[in-house]
């Protein structure tokens, strides 16, 4: 018996497709306006097929070191987003002209028969971004408008691109009437580093508010007749925590009611402010940690002297060996075993832990 055997397919009926792709104009974000859901060309197909017309056909494109496929238009476009997002992931958020490799990939149906082809290309593309320098300065009440004392906003990460981190901090102190000590209200614009290195400040670039007096804790800056913020010495503050997002062009303002040091005056030293330990809040949250040699009561101040204070009206909870005085006429809080402690207390929580040291090591 004979096998079974087809005759071989005419050659001008064989299905064969023939994919190319070729790059096209660079991608300029700035040209696309706030809308970047707008399809962008990143680059141009060409797909031939000979011996069957083919069903269908689905291009997808791979960007980067990205193991996900972005589906294509048959024109070789792509969302903006999905193209900044790869830039991004590839290079970060810096508004550099960025050569990004692309794998192309061509899915083609010829009834129950799918061909899948690709080819590489090069998408270049510039991301668009506000204009965002190396360092901003605060100019107002608590320096004198002037540019001393310094108080300059600093970044988490400075060995990285502002762009890619456009967070800047800075903590200004509130300010107080010379004369009388009372508090005053803190009025304030930004300089940019390009402004603070002029003579005179005022001859560069600042930023600030839209409306003067704007007493928002966060509104948007503006470059254009830039206004004073202004924060109301009601609020109580005694510094403010103030954050800038370049990449946003907003501001935060945190007024801090919680002094960066406290002080433990009590029986172990002889209840003597001037000479206290102190306890450090490293984010003026109102927490603080610190060494304290412990005897009997104790307070906490919040300056070296007598007057504003913590004491056990503002703790809730106590740990093990330590309780509030018992006359109510006793505002100290009690230690019951003398020694060195390493303090961790929590204002805000109304809590604080206190460990015993019972020796150091140097090394």
């Amino acid at each position: 018996q004979q096998p079974q055997a087809n005759a071989q397919t005419p050659a001008d009926q064989m299905i064969a497709t023939n994919f190319t792709v070729e790059a096209v104009d660079p991608v300029n974000f700035a040209d696309l306006g706030e809308n970047e859901d707008v399809p962008v060309n990143i680059f141009k197909p060409s797909l031939t097929t000979q011996g069957q017309q083919a069903d269908t056909v689905e291009y997808k494109v791979i960007l980067g070191n990205s193991s996900s496929e972005v589906e294509v238009t048959a024109e070789g476009q792509i969302p903006a987003s999905e193209l900044r997002s790869a830039i991004e992931a590839e290079f970060g958020k810096a508004p550099y002209e960025r050569e990004l490799a692309a794998k192309v990939v061509a899915y083609t149906k010829f009834g129950s028969i799918v061909s899948r082809e690709s080819a590489s290309v090069t998408v270049v593309a510039t991301l668009s971004a506000p204009e965002i320098e190396e360092a901003y300065y605060y100019i107002g009440t608590a320096n004198g408008w002037a540019k001393e004392p310094v108080y300059k906003f600093t970044r988490k990460d400075e060995s990285v691109s502002v762009f890619d981190d456009p967070v800047f901090t800075c903590t200004v102190p509130a300010s107080y009437d010379a004369e009388t000590g009372d508090r005053v209200d803190e009025w304030f614009k930004i300089a940019t580093a390009s402004a603070y290195a002029l003579d005179n400040v005022w001859d560069g670039k600042i930023l600030g508010a839209a409306t003067n007096g704007d007493e928002s804790l966060e509104a948007n800056l503006v470059t254009d007749d830039p206004q004073a913020f202004m924060q109301p010495a009601t609020d109580g503050a005694l510094m403010y925590e103030i954050t800038l997002n370049m990449m946003e062009y907003t501001i935060t303002i945190k007024p801090i009611s919680f002094p960066e040091w406290i002080f433990v005056p009590g029986n172990a030293q002889g209840w003597d402010p001037t000479t206290a330990p102190a306890l450090h809040s490293a984010s003026l949250d109102g927490k603080y940690v610190g060494l304290a040699s412990l005897d009997g009561g104790f307070k906490f101040t919040k300056e070296r002297a007598w007057g504003a204070e913590y004491n056990k009206n503002n703790f809730t909870e106590f740990p093990e060996g330590f309780a509030a005085a018992e006359s109510a006429d006793d505002s100290n809080i009690m230690c019951s075993v003398p020694g060195v402690y390493y303090l961790s207390l929590d204002i805000p929580a109304g809590v604080f832990a206190a460990t015993l040291i019972n020796g150091f090591g140097l090394i």
